[in-house]
């Protein structure tokens, strides 16, 4: 007997460039779910006409209609607000376009937002990307940086310079966890808690942070949680920009920066020096801080914050 599928009052929105096949899986996945979005909001950016093929494909099961646009703009963050601006229903889902879910994923997300206008998002515990409970080094430069009010609870928490921790995997024995920022991979927002516009122009590209961006605001008269029995597996993609690490360290700097002084608030000196020493501690722990390429991308990046500030 086949089950009885309920659609929300939600629109889903995945950008995506040249992964037709892990849509093809994505939207599989999301076929077997008893609670599906009433529609599906796919726009494009790839070179090619499989992306479109997929989305006009049947899917059994899949009760959501599906909406193919091309892409006007190259970039998550731009692609997101392209498909913002005809979505019909009073909850927004950002989607990757390469995420698997786990049962009854979405059912637990809607019911830790539906008829609870504190909410302002939720988003699903990601089981392959959680943080750790981290060592004593990493412990103290969060404390240096800002997160010594937590107490070693920094799990969902973004503080210093807009340092965005992940929730730990000890969480996930909880249903819902008060978080401070949502990562956009799997997350319903109430469309009337978004601002205008949902993302800043300012992030461009693969958009790193246009998430904690987002939700920061958000979160300043919303509630946020996750929902960490609503489980995904993200089956995060290569992209020409993420291979790049040139162009991945001086975004990583520069959007960093635009999230803590624009978003945050952050601007003076001892903010400054918090970024200095978590840039510092990031290129030593990651082994990249003798990596030509990287340090190019930092020097460009602080040539950009210098000539912007």
């Amino acid at each position: 007997m086949d089950t009885t599928i309920i659609l929300l009052p939600v629109s889903a929105i995945i950008p995506t460039k040249d992964r037709s096949t892990v849509l093809a899986d994505t939207l599989i996945s999301l076929s077997k779910q008893e609670y599906q979005p009433q529609e599906i909001i796919v726009i494009d950016a790839s070179t090619d006409r499989k992306t479109e093929l997929v989305c006009v494909a049947e899917i059994p099961n899949l009760k959501s209609i599906v909406v193919y646009e091309k892409a006007t703009y190259v970039g998550a963050a731009k692609q997101r607000n392209q498909g913002l601006q005809n979505a019909k229903h009073a909850f927004v889902f950002f989607m990757d376009d390469d995420i698997l879910f786990e049962e009854y994923c979405i059912e637990k997300l809607w019911k830790g937002i539906y008829n609870k206008s504190n909410v302002g998002g939720v988003n699903a515990f990601i089981t392959n990307q959680h943080s750790q409970q981290p060592g004593k080094i990493t412990s103290l430069i969060y404390n240096i940086i800002g997160g010594r009010k937590y107490k070693g609870q920094w799990g969902g928490k973004c503080f210093g310079p807009a340092i965005n921790v992940l929730p730990t995997k000890q969480d996930a024995v909880i249903d819902y966890l008060p978080v401070e920022w949502l990562n956009s991979t799997c997350t319903i927002y109430r469309k009337e808690s978004l601002p205008n516009p949902v993302f800043d122009q300012h992030f461009t590209g693969y958009s790193f942070m246009e998430d904690v961006a987002l939700s920061l605001q958000v979160g300043k008269r919303y509630r946020l949680i996750t929902s960490c029995k609503s489980a995904i597996f993200h089956d995060s993609q290569p992209s020409d920009e993420k291979k790049d690490k040139r162009k991945m360290a001086e975004m990583e700097l520069v959007n960093r920066y635009y999230v803590m002084s624009k978003i945050m608030g952050q601007k003076g000196p001892r903010s400054v020096f918090q970024l200095i020493i978590q840039q510092l501690f990031s290129g030593v722990s990651t082994s990249n801080i003798l990596n030509k390429q990287y340090l190019l991308g930092k020097y460009s990046g602080l040539r950009r914050i210098i000539k912007e500030r």
